[in-house]
């Protein structure tokens, strides 16, 4: 799930036990169940139910296979499928719009890798335990040539991509740093550990420290990474939206199943809305300040679709998976 990059962080500068994320306020909450939503259309973005992907009336089904959305390019969907405990069957397929699907890449674990924005490359960071360095590898998203690769001290994040630009974050020693894979230089944008970016928002967020001993969230902008927009300790980033105005947030300690309170924020920090549920799956940005939320109660599961307190379910009902 998104927050999977924060939890990361967290273990690479803690390594500690994760610690459960206390109750929001009653009066400023809405409460999802997913059984008693009726229901409204499908999400109008990508997302993934079960093994199908979902992109408003279209539906792509991957029968028997576990499977993640890496992004679109072009009108074409990128995704990643792999049978329950086989590894050999891990690839990325190329989906079109009529169904036609082609294997971009295969034997990489479909969970690491990400896709840039502009749809052209899939990238990915992999820890090297013997050198404890971090290669990071970008293949084309259109046939899976290898387009770019460096390694790099410590362990690496890629937090976002856009062309031939990579806002990648490290640890030991912490830094947030651009990588032109074309010039194959860097420049460093800053010497604390990101978490979260985007460039077409030109978003970042950081963590000044290690949350479990009293470090905080800071997100900034990529350009002006030293202005500071807003501080939490106790909130951290799960997405910004496109637009950057707007930005979901989790408890700063979050970790295990998922978040069971997800926020909504101005992205000064002004909360706009908050809804819990058992535990939160994805969430997505549909449109403005509506959501689109993976929701799984304590007995049936459904993505919803909210703004504010006004909520749908836009799925069947699945019983909820522990």
């Amino acid at each position: 799930m998104k927050h999977s990059r924060l939890t990361a962080t967290l273990a690479a500068l803690a390594g500690l036990a994760a610690l459960a994320a206390p109750a929001a306020a009653a009066d400023a909450t809405t409460q999802i169940r997913p059984g008693t939503l009726s229901r409204g259309p499908a999400g109008t973005v990508p997302h993934v139910y079960g093994s199908d992907l979902i992109d408003g009336d279209r539906h792509f089904s991957f029968a028997g296979r576990e499977v993640v959305f890496l992004g679109k390019s072009g009108d074409d969907y990128l995704v990643g499928t792999w049978r329950q405990g086989s590894t050999t069957s891990e690839k990325v397929v190329r989906v079109t719009p009529d169904g036609l699907r082609t294997t971009v890449l295969k034997g990489v674990e479909p969970s690491s890798i990400s896709l840039s924005r502009d749809g052209d490359r899939l990238v990915r960071s992999r820890y090297l335990d013997k050198t404890k360095q971090s290669q990071v590898k970008a293949w084309s998203s259109a046939d899976g040539t290898p387009v770019a690769q460096r390694t790099f001290a410590g362990y690496i994040s890629v937090l976002d991509a856009d062309g031939s630009k990579m806002v990648l974050s490290g640890s030991l020693p912490s830094r947030t740093f651009w990588w032109s894979t074309g010039s194959n230089s860097t420049k460093r944008i800053s010497t604390l550990t990101g978490y979260e970016a985007s460039i077409p928002a030109d978003r970042l967020a950081v963590l000044t420290g290690d949350p479990y001993q009293g470090g905080c969230s800071v997100v900034s902008t990529l350009s002006d990474p030293g202005t500071r927009i807003w501080r939490s300790c106790e909130q951290a980033v799960m997405e910004f939206s496109p637009s950057g105005n707007r930005v979901t947030t989790v408890h700063i300690l979050t970790d295990g199943l998922g978040p069971g309170v997800v926020e909504l924020h101005k992205v000064g920090g002004k909360l706009l809305h908050r809804w819990s549920t058992y535990y939160f799956g994805q969430v997505l940005f549909e449109s403005g300040d509506t959501m689109l939320m993976l929701a799984h109660g304590k007995t049936k599961t459904a993505w919803v679709r909210c703004t504010g307190a006004d909520c749908e379910r836009t799925s069947k009902l699945t019983d909820t998976q522990l």
